[in-house]
């Protein structure tokens, strides 16, 4: 593993993929063994931080975002605050980035790029779990993943975003059916319970809400019942 930590930084592309693919299988055996996993987690860090850059190959990228989900499964809150700091902002920011382009190109699943974005629906939740994240974290996923809710995007990726939202409404429910409200909601006025609260008023909604809506109401009735 060692050795596959000096073939990262490798301008040979098939070596990166090499690298990433191995520890992604070798990882997982150290996770019992945390005296020799912890220094090896920290020793790939730097390594494996520069491969998030803006311009890294798709292919790259998405074995480096799987390996970083198998690091924060084995190791927890080990990465918890280099993760949230140095990686989950360029995650969220891809994601939000692409769900435009996929929204205006019909692109297949054979392409690497929705192959990434896939990935990054499918582990965003789990990844969560692992490096238990707070409302404010968890606010920043749900609001970079919300386009994948729109109708207008491809139905494989409607349908992992869907299964996100469901895996963190299991981790906080408020912040996942507030997110789903701002969406799209009725329109209508939430009663308070109590005479010394106010009754809330749901925000206005954009023009083109209505394409949240078949997910949204799926995914409320699925917190709610």
């Amino acid at each position: 593993l060692q050795r596959c930590f000096h073939m990262l930084p490798s301008k040979d592309k098939d070596i990166q993929i090499l690298a990433l693919r191995a520890m992604k299988r070798g990882l997982p055996i150290l996770e019992p063994y945390e005296d020799q996993l912890l220094p090896l987690v920290h020793k790939l860090w730097s390594p494996l931080l520069q491969r998030f850059s803006p311009n890294q190959d798709v292919v790259v990228l998405r074995l480096s975002f799987e390996l970083l989900c198998i690091v924060a499964s084995c190791s927890k809150n080990f990465i918890r605050h280099r993760c949230l700091e140095q990686v989950l902002p360029s995650i969220c920011q891809f994601v939000r980035k692409q769900a435009t382009v996929t929204s205006r190109h019909r692109e297949t699943m054979l392409s690497q790029s929705m192959k990434l974005q896939k990935v990054a629906l499918d582990r965003l939740a789990p990844l969560a779990r692992d490096l238990d994240l707070q409302e404010e974290e968890i606010h920043t996923i749900l609001e970079a993943c919300s386009p994948y809710l729109s109708s207008e995007q491809p139905v494989v990726l409607q349908e992992s975003c869907v299964e996100l939202f469901k895996q963190i409404s299991r981790i906080n429910s408020d912040a996942v059916w507030l997110r789903l409200n701002i969406l799209w909601n009725e329109g209508r006025e939430l009663k308070s319970v109590s005479h010394a609260c106010p009754n809330i008023r749901l925000p206005l909604l954009a023009a083109n809400a209505g394409r949240y809506k078949a997910n949204v109401q799926l995914l409320l009735q699925h917190i709610t019942c």
